[in-house]
């Protein structure tokens, strides 16, 4: 079973026009550190975590259309192990997923 996703946004950003995500994995007080986890393509991706943990809390994409261009390159988003994510108005319960494999099949719905 993987870990289970508290909760997934995807906007558009009324100044840009780009669309952004923001995944939420666990949530604490405690103060987070933020990376920008590089990829070579048109995607930014910052990740936020507690000290000592190597998996983030918190994962912010912004270019989420250009990231569906190559959603099927293994080095378009980071490893953070399985995951499951639930979302009734999506029709989507996804068990054991990466977190490519989860937003390739979030953007499918979203950007269709």
């Amino acid at each position: 079973m993987g870990k289970k996703v508290i909760s997934l946004s995807v906007d558009e950003s009324d100044i840009e026009g780009i669309m952004e995500s923001c995944i939420i994995l666990n949530y604490s007080d405690d103060i987070a550190y933020t990376d920008e986890y590089e990829v070579p393509y048109q995607v930014e991706i910052l990740m936020s975590s507690r000290k000592g943990m190597n998996i983030p809390d918190v994962i912010e994409i912004k270019g989420l259309k250009q990231l569906y261009e190559v959603i099927d390159k293994k080095d378009c988003l980071p490893d953070v192990g399985l995951l499951d994510y639930e979302e009734e108005e999506l029709g989507l319960n996804l068990k054991d997923v990466t977190l490519r494999e989860l937003y390739k099949e979030v953007l499918q719905k979203v950007l269709q």
